[in-house]
């Protein structure tokens, strides 16, 4: 991964994280997973891709990852802003660190 690509996904990370209350980090710093789907979206295919634990406190806490159905609503609208961020950035990420001339040419997608 370059500093670019590095610097890509935790200031977009972070900018989405201001919104929602959560944390950015790797997953890896939360619980050991390798070969994941982000592993295979960003290295195989080159896309930037981010996991949302939409209910962390029920997950790490001795339940599992499916939140109560009450918890639907709570959740998503916790994390639309994040969500509508990370779209803004859908036609060239590397616009969160101003170097979209550099990496995203006008015409190109």
């Amino acid at each position: 991964m370059s500093v670019d690509q590095n610097n890509v996904f935790k200031t977009i990370g972070n900018q989405m994280a201001a919104t929602n209350g959560y944390t950015a980090e790797q997953a890896s710093d939360l619980y050991i997973a390798d070969g994941t789907l982000n592993d295979w979206m960003f290295y195989d295919q080159g896309v930037f891709s981010y996991t949302f634990e939409l209910y962390p406190i029920w997950c790490c806490t001795g339940g599992d990852f499916y939140p109560p159905d009450e918890q639907i609503v709570p959740q998503t609208t916790r994390n639309r802003e994040a969500m509508l961020i990370l779209s803004e950035y859908a036609d060239c990420v590397y616009r969160a660190i101003g170097k979209e001339a550099q990496y995203c040419p006008a015409g190109t997608p």
